[in-house]
């Protein structure tokens, strides 16, 4: 009643119950205040007590209300986001200042999720960000990173088509040669993921030249990407040097997400090189950064490096905990590329084991996950893994067909596949096909020693001692016999 009475006579109703005593404040503006005021006045006493009721529960509800507020307590930061979400979608028509706030809280609540590797969570709050985003004026730069965000989210998860879309819209956007660096960078990172290597070349390279002037640290990151691509094409020599120039760059910076990201790498190739020791001491530094910025995606890859080593050096049961434990890692952060190589590692480990039942089903479960992922690499070592566990099962005609699957693929991404090559010898070689098996090793030959050129000279002896490299050379060896 007060409010409507206040409402169509334009006054306050401190005025209206006598606590604003001023009549300049009121009377002078609206005339019509003396009126109302001296209604109130003639009134009897209860309906005066009726408006000082109103008149306290309104106090009380403001006072109650105040509380409330004082005492409003969110024991998870995200609870916050949604309060201020829900109260800000109660506006029924609301103006550009209220969607920039809805905009920035979407975008918090998504950082929120990011930090505690929730991808697909914050990649949901990401996308509602830019959907208001949209609407509002000058808001181009602000979609394009938006855009880019979810980009890298999609990437982390492993959807790599959807990942190359947000990127190559967020180049669309960009408004200068920093950004459109950014996401030339991000489109080859993605491109390589997917297997197209040229165009995965093409974009880093067009990325260095618009970012070097720039000298942003995103120039740097370039390094990673570079790495990435030469370490997939077995040239292990320049793929380091990109890697430990990142590193030194991140150790500069003292970002320590970007010295765990590139120091797992160099553990890679010291793996793939043969220096075992090397590579386990470098993937526990890069574990324990990972674990100082609580980076469970980064913390489940060391731990699945650091399995694989151990599996190389037959400790099987400690390779099987590191690798569940990174498992557990990756679904947690829903990281379907991690996943499943995770689910492969776990069964080649069965298989060695003699646990063959358990071995088909990580196998299976791995083929199910690589089929969201298109990681030639991944598809290509799945398919070797299924031919390992055919040939284990004495099912030689599908393991044959699998590992020609697997070096097609490798044929076709130019990725570093002399085991491929070297494990149908062996088939050939054990079903006495001399002419097939005696083309094949010395394919084998010809890309370990492709790989011997890319390795550094400090590091080639460790590479020659490889079980498998030498392995190589004793079936060569039969077959000069022969």
């Amino acid at each position: 009643m007060l409010r409507f009475l206040t409402q169509y006579y334009n006054v306050s109703v401190d005025y209206l119950l006598g606590l604003e005593t001023d009549p300049m404040t009121q009377e002078a503006f609206n005339p019509d205040a003396i009126k109302i005021k001296s209604m109130l006045q003639d009134m009897d006493d209860k309906s005066k007590d009726f408006l000082n009721n109103i008149f306290s529960m309104y106090l009380s509800t403001i006072r109650e209300r105040d509380k409330e507020r004082d005492q409003l307590i969110f024991k998870n930061p995200v609870d916050l986001y949604n309060f201020w979400i829900r109260t800000s979608l109660e506006i029924e028509e609301p103006d550009e200042d209220v969607i920039e706030l809805r905009t920035e809280f979407f975008k918090s609540k998504g950082n929120i999720f990011k930090k505690q590797c929730n991808l697909k969570k914050a990649v949901e709050c990401y996308e509602q960000a830019y959907n208001y985003c949209r609407t509002l004026r000058d808001s181009i730069p602000d979609q394009e990173k938006l855009m880019n965000q979810i980009g890298k989210l999609y990437g982390r998860m492993g959807h790599y088509k959807r990942s190359l879309i947000c990127f190559e819209k967020a180049l669309d956007l960009s408004q200068d040669d920093v950004r459109r660096g950014t996401n030339y960078m991000n489109i080859g990172i993605t491109s390589n993921f997917l297997g197209n290597s040229e165009r995965a070349i093409f974009c880093l390279e067009k990325a260095c030249d618009l970012l070097k002037s720039s000298n942003s640290s995103t120039y740097f990151q370039t390094y990673s990407s570079l790495g990435i691509l030469y370490y997939k094409t077995g040239n292990y020599q320049k793929s380091l040097q990109y890697f430990l120039d990142a590193v030194s760059w991140a150790e500069s910076r003292d970002d320590l997400y970007r010295q765990s990201l590139n120091l797992n790498w160099v553990g890679v190739i010291y793996e793939k090189i043969g220096c075992f020791d090397l590579a386990e001491k470098i993937q526990y530094n890069g574990l324990t950064l990972a674990q100082k910025i609580g980076d469970k995606l980064r913390i489940g890859i060391h731990y699945l490096n650091l399995g694989i080593l151990k599996k190389i050096r037959t400790d099987y049961k400690k390779s099987a905990e590191l690798i569940l434990e990174s498992l557990r890692l990756f679904e947690e952060a829903d990281d379907i590329d991690g996943q499943a190589e995770a689910n492969t590692e776990l069964a080649r480990i069965n298989q060695f084991i003699g646990d063959n039942t358990t071995a088909l089903k990580y196998l299976q479960t791995a083929q199910k996950l690589a089929a969201d992922v298109n990681d030639p690499e991944l598809d290509a070592d799945l398919l070797f893994a299924y031919s390992e566990y055919f040939q284990k099962m004495k099912r030689t005609d599908d393991a044959i067909n699998k590992i020609d699957e697997a070096i097609k693929l490798t044929e076709k991404h130019l990725l570093p596949d002399y085991k491929y090559y070297f494990f149908r010898t062996k088939l050939y070689y054990k079903m006495k096909l001399w002419e097939k098996a005696s083309k094949d090793i010395y394919k084998c030959i010809e890309k370990v020693e492709k790989i011997m050129k890319n390795v550094p000279d400090e590091y080639l002896e460790a590479f020659k001692n490889r079980s498998d490299v030498k392995e190589v050379y004793r079936l060569i060896n039969k077959f000069m016999e022969r």
